[in-house]
């Protein structure tokens, strides 16, 4: 009963989620919103399952997890995702709580070694703030967007794959399936953390700056518009497996 409560709550919060994706409704419209909190509110009973019903254990690979239960392994992801879409609390307290799922989805995937090579040095490399000069970032800035071009392509396939095949036959595809997408998760997670980390950073230096001049109409740091997710660090100074 519990796990089919979690299949469902998880159905239900991702459906929300792509829905919110393809709206053309503007952010700030009380339509949006209320969807943006409805799939909150059901991913977060899903982390609540999880961790009731002992999905993932620490020391499992993600060969010892079986392809039902992977697709579980998102749940911090969409909240991390979502709760940067919320607009009617404090912008700052918002970004920080975000910032714990994404992180939290993060030294998940590690964990259970899904964590691709190529974004562990990456993640090294903006934790510790690794100098790197204009041509080099541009190169890994190409090299992200034709990724995670890729990937979406390579999804698109598997799902028009999993259309096609009989249910006796769709084992493997859809396994490659969710890990497709929790590889395309995982791209998307490291570019929200340093859109976070950049947009964190510039509403301390309003704050600095009205503080400074007094109080300004200009300066209302809940109302600043998410900047760009291509450049700037990650979160923290700290090694592997802590907070990005």
């Amino acid at each position: 009963m519990a796990e089919n409560s979690l299949s469902g709550e998880f159905r239900t919060g991702q459906g929300l989620y792509e829905s919110i994706e393809n709206t053309r409704l503007a952010s700030s419209d009380p339509l949006y919103q209320q969807d943006v909190k409805s799939a909150i509110s059901h991913f977060k009973k899903c982390a609540e399952l999880v961790d009731k019903l002992r999905v993932f254990s620490a020391n499992e690979t993600v060969e010892d997890i079986n392809t039902g239960d992977l697709r579980f392994l998102l749940v911090e992801s969409y909240l991390g995702d979502l709760t940067t879409k919320l607009t009617d609390k404090d912008r700052i307290q918002t970004l920080n709580e975000a910032k714990l799922y994404l992180e939290q989805f993060i030294r998940n995937v590690e964990l259970h070694e899904i964590l691709k090579e190529e974004d562990r040095k990456f993640i090294e490399e903006q934790t510790n703030e690794v100098k790197r000069d204009v041509a080099k970032k541009r190169e890994e800035k190409i090299a992200r967007y034709k990724r995670e071009k890729e990937t979406k392509s390579k999804l698109e396939t598997l799902q028009q794959m999993l259309l096609s095949f009989e249910d006796n036959d769709k084992e493997d595809i859809s396994r490659e399936h969710i890990m497709t997408l929790i590889d395309l998760f995982i791209q998307k997670s490291i570019e929200q953390l340093i859109s976070i980390k950049q947009e964190l950073e510039l509403l301390d230096q309003m704050r600095q700056t009205r503080e400074q001049s007094g109080p300004s109409p200009l300066l209302d740091d809940n109302k600043v518009e998410p900047i760009s997710r291509d450049n700037g660090p990650l979160l923290t100074k700290d090694g592997k497996r802590t907070s990005l």
